[in-house]
């Protein structure tokens, strides 16, 4: 569920983009590629610790 909170501005930065010709900086491109990478590592992390939890012998 959290993730589709994501898929909101994602879609809306498409839309005004592509869609709509809206201009963007070079600063505006960077922030939107670190925020993503922020969401990758943390899902990573977030993926990681599920499969070590699934790995551990249930006591």
């Amino acid at each position: 569920m959290s993730f589709i909170q994501y898929l909101n501005p994602l879609i809306q930065f498409c839309v005004a983009v592509l869609l709509l010709h809206d201009p963007m900086r070079a600063q505006g491109y960077a922030a939107f590629m670190v925020i993503w990478v922020a969401i990758a590592v943390y899902s990573f992390g977030a993926i990681r610790a599920y499969w070590e939890r699934l790995k551990r012998p249930m006591l």
